[in-house]
């Protein structure tokens, strides 16, 4: 996807999101984000602290660190997938967790990256909680620095 297309996928540049942010290291290079509406992400935390679904008002620290771990393995997870695909070594940083408007977390995701940022990956990630009948979506954001793009692109023949 273009990075200009990007934050149409996440919803108004003012709605406020919960997003989950991790370089990723190694012999590609770039950052990783997990985003999530407020309301789908205070949902996940209800869920996560097996509490009543609504419970969660306010994102204490708590909330946060389960936000954070959710997202570390979740990020993980596809970072390992592209790994083994690409067959090269990637490690993901500590988790951060950006809690602002759409538009302010994705500039956040982009600032101090240099001018070859115009192409992101995306994926919409579900949860799906079976028991409370609940489906939280959200979307894996992989952005990475040009080289790492340039790799990408040519272990899929798109180059």
């Amino acid at each position: 996807t273009r990075l200009e297309d990007t934050a149409d996928l996440l919803g108004q540049p003012d709605e406020v999101v919960a997003a989950v942010m991790l370089h990723m290291l190694g012999d590609l290079t770039g950052r990783t984000l997990l985003v999530f509406p407020e309301h789908a992400a205070k949902t996940l935390c209800d869920l996560l602290l097996g509490r009543a679904l609504g419970s969660t008002a306010t994102f204490g620290m708590l909330e946060q660190s389960s936000l954070k771990e959710a997202g570390n393995i979740l990020c993980s997870a596809y970072m390992n997938a592209l790994s083994s695909f690409m067959g090269m070594m990637l490690l993901p940083s500590v988790p951060s967790l950006v809690i602002d408007s759409a538009a302010a977390v994705l500039t956040s995701a982009y600032l101090n990256f240099g001018s070859d940022r115009d192409y992101v990956f995306c994926v919409e990630t579900k949860f799906m909680f079976a028991a409370e009948q609940e489906t939280l979506q959200g979307h894996f954001l992989l952005v990475p620095d040009f080289g790492s793009l340039r790799a990408i692109l040519q272990a899929v023949k798109l180059t």
